[in-house]
């Protein structure tokens, strides 16, 4: 935690205290003739984190605002990590006490209330109460009191960061043994089922091989269901063109009609028997192996009318003549 800005007004002997701009790096010296406020700034900034002072608990808040006045307050700017926080604290002379803290720019988001703000501080700063005054006035107390605190020393150089981590690591390490320890035994209970089952290494081959062979069979299935399609569209092209012969045959043309009208009927015959004979072979092929039921029919029908087919070219072929011939 660095220190960039602290400003009191009407905190104990001071009616204004103002500390700006205050230097990032390097160590800042306090110094002053006794009785001058040396260690006010302290109390001062001990209680804008804490919201008490080394000499006064929290049921003494009331005498932290300086003599006449009914009210104070303080603000002081610190960086944590790079980043900004203002903590902002009133109090009164009937003992109220105001708190909130925020991220510099973040104002809408304050953590309210002395208690909520007291926590959010030392978890900023990793810090609490006795530890900060235990260094801070570590040269006008006994050192002996502090030797009696290890914990404190620990802070004051870093080792508490240090140990912090090393219990994290303990605990992580505690929790990869058991989880391992429970990897283990899942082992264990799988390799007894395999042992049960008799499953070998041969029969795990054997069981591959299996699969690549339906795995064949599902590609061989699927190009013939799509050959089944293919040939299901050609089976509706074929019938579509029978009934348009059907339907041209059930009206043959009257010898007294216009000869334009006569004309185009026999090119209508004659376009209905050449698309007839542009029937794909391979749709004749695919009928003789037609296993399907609904396939089956469509064969016989086609078969039936490939049989009329005959018939019906000789007639047409009988009925051109005689309509060149009245002609």
């Amino acid at each position: 935690m660095i220190l960039c800005k602290l400003i009191a007004k009407n905190f104990l002997k001071y009616e204004q205290l103002e500390l700006r701009d205050l230097p990032n790096p390097g160590i800042i010296a306090i110094s002053g003739s006794n009785e001058s406020g040396k260690s006010t700034v302290g109390e001062t900034i001990c209680f804008a984190l804490f919201g008490r002072t080394f000499l006064g608990d929290e049921k003494r808040i009331k005498e932290l605002v300086r003599w006449g006045e009914l009210a104070g307050n303080l603000t002081m700017e610190f960086e944590v990590r790079g980043e900004r926080w203002t903590v902002y604290r009133e109090i009164d002379s009937d003992g109220n006490h105001l708190a909130k803290l925020y991220r510099s720019g973040h104002e809408s988001d304050a953590t309210i209330g002395v208690s909520a703000v007291n926590t959010a501080i030392v978890e900023l700063g990793g810090c609490d109460f006795s530890r900060f005054v235990d260094s801070f006035y570590l040269g006008q107390r006994e050192k002996g009191e502090v030797i009696d605190r290890p914990e404190t020393i620990k802070s004051l150089i870093g080792l508490d960061i240090v140990e912090e981590a090393r219990k994290r690591l303990l605990r992580q390490a505690d929790d990869c043994g058991r989880q391992i320890l429970k990897h283990e035994e899942h082992v264990d209970s799988l390799r007894q089922e395999i042992e049960t089952l008799g499953v070998t290494n041969a029969f795990l081959d054997d069981l591959e091989g299996q699969k690549r062979g339906l795995d064949g069979e599902r590609t061989r299935l699927t190009e013939q269901k799509q050959g089944q399609e293919a040939f299901c569209e050609d089976i509706a092209l074929a019938a579509a063109r029978f009934s348009e012969i059907d339907a041209m045959l059930t009206d043959p043309p009257a010898v007294d009609l216009p000869m334009a009208h006569v004309s185009a009927k026999i090119d209508a015959l004659s376009g209905c028997a050449d698309r007839i004979d542009q029937i794909p072979t391979a749709v004749q092929a695919l009928l003789e192996t037609a296993k399907v039921e609904k396939h089956q029919a469509q064969l016989r029908r086609f078969r039936r009318a490939q049989d009329g087919w005959g018939r019906v070219r000789e007639a047409l072929s009988a009925y051109r003549k005689r309509l060149e011939f009245l002609l």
